[in-house]
């Protein structure tokens, strides 16, 4: 799994004569029309598409959808790496992408009633710890990056997200023992999701400590 781990952009570690097409558009953009970025947007949209189509009822396709658009946070990293074209702006970009559409999805599946309140209420906490973990370490001068175990942990959060779904959609057609195994399949993901996501802040923190501003 390629991270945008990047404290300058790539094309600035080589000579200009070396950038390859990739490269060369993204410095005259100031790292703005870089591939990663098309990846993360594509990503994006495709995953607003989804809770769409969730909303409306068509659930196994939304989920689909937002299954697919949440491949593009492993995607991106890989394009990143694969074009050259790391750097902070596109690290940032990811990181924000990542979060908005996170609030917005447990938002929008809680009031409609397709995920619990307590599961919604306790994943939309930790995303905003993180949120205002990641402010108060950029406001304090600290490049904090993105780790890998922070990367499974949010694969854990949104196949809760659709596991929860589905088990909603599903309630009236499934059998008592199928729903319960489902449920006790949704509550274990929940609690990885949960246990790495305070890991990974603590791990955060301890990266904040060794950094100087």
């Amino acid at each position: 799994m390629n991270l945008h781990h990047a404290d300058r952009p790539d094309w600035e570690t080589v000579s200009p004569a070396e950038w390859n097409v990739w490269q060369r558009l993204a410095a005259r953009t100031k790292g703005i029309a870089a591939p990663a970025n098309l990846v993360s947007l594509i990503g994006a949209t495709i995953v607003l598409y989804g809770l769409y189509l969730v909303s409306i009822n068509r659930v196994i396709w939304g989920i689909a959808a937002i299954l697919t658009g949440r491949c593009a946070d492993i995607l991106d990293g890989m394009t990143a790496e694969a074009t050259g074209t790391k750097s902070p702006l596109g690290e940032a970009i990811d990181a924000t992408i990542d979060k908005i559409i996170a609030f917005g999805a447990m938002a929008t599946l809680a009031v409609g009633g397709f995920i619990p309140w307590p599961v919604a209420i306790v994943l939309l906490l930790l995303a905003a710890y993180g949120s205002a973990e990641g402010i108060y370490f950029k406001r304090s001068g600290k490049k904090v990056h993105p780790s890998r175990l922070g990367k499974l942990t949010t694969v854990a959060t949104w196949s809760t997200i659709a596991l929860y779904t589905l088990i909603h959609y599903y309630a009236d057609s499934l059998s008592h023992e199928a729903h319960l195994w489902l449920n006790v399949l949704a509550a274990i993901d929940f609690s990885i999701s949960v246990i790495g996501t305070l890991i990974s802040m603590g791990g955060y923190a301890n990266q904040a400590k060794g950094l100087k501003k």
